[in-house]
């Protein structure tokens, strides 16, 4: 069989694989039927040279003609992957989510610890709490941030908890702090961070308050004018 070539967002060309495809399906929770349908449909019509997001933007139609609800969860999760490349629009994506939920916010902060600076992606302060959150975007969905990232939060947040800063018009102490990202973390990431206190926040995990439930109670969905 002829290999197809794809065209993904960076511009670069990849071999179509119906296994991606497949998985991708799988994991925003699609039924084994869907995926084989919607393969199907999809390898009868590929052409060399379309784009991953033509290709995926006709996948959701048709799971969401089969399976709306996880349709819905499919197309939100390709949203938030649109707001790259870089990760400035995702970080003002989770300070929009705090404002909802009645925090004042600044992004791109820097900060001082114990020992040195510390640049910071989100702030965010109400009554008596001060939360720091570090932002790491994927712009694909199986990319996952690993417990080398775990590891290095945590010990920028060590370097700042114990210090006091001045938001909001007054002196705060960290009271909460979180890492947060678009996609998945490493069974590794989630056995380190749940031994050593750190807050994770990626799509499906925690299985309450995960990213995906904070979009849909605040009602902030992500579009392709972040800035």
């Amino acid at each position: 069989m002829e290999k197809i070539f794809v065209v993904k967002a960076d511009g670069t060309r990849q071999e179509f694989d119906t296994r991606k495809l497949a998985s991708s399906l799988a994991k925003a929770g699609a039924s084994r039927d869907a995926q084989e349908k919607i393969v199907g449909h999809i390898g009868g019509e590929i052409k060399d040279g379309m784009t991953t997001s033509n290709i995926y933007h006709h996948a959701f139609e048709l799971l969401r003609k089969s399976e709306k609800p996880v349709a819905e969860r499919y197309s939100l999760k390709r949203a938030l992957a649109a707001l790259g490349p870089t990760g400035f629009p995702f970080e003002h994506f989770i300070a929009d989510i705090f404002k909802a939920r009645g925090f004042e916010t600044a992004t791109d902060q820097i900060v001082r610890g114990k020992c040195t600076a510390h640049e910071m992606d989100v702030v965010a302060w109400k009554e008596g709490d001060l939360v720091m959150a570090e932002a790491k975007f994927h712009h694909e969905f199986g990319m996952k941030s690993d417990v080398k990232v775990a590891l290095y939060v945590k010990a920028r947040f060590d370097d700042l908890y114990g210090r006091v800063f001045s938001y909001g018009g007054k002196e705060r102490a960290l009271t909460k702090s979180i890492l947060v990202t678009n996609t998945h973390f490493t069974d590794k990431a989630i056995e380190y961070s749940e031994c050593a206190g750190v807050t994770l926040v990626g799509w499906n995990y925690p299985s309450q308050g995960n990213l995906h439930d904070m979009i849909i109670e605040s009602g902030v969905y992500p579009h392709p004018n972040y800035v």
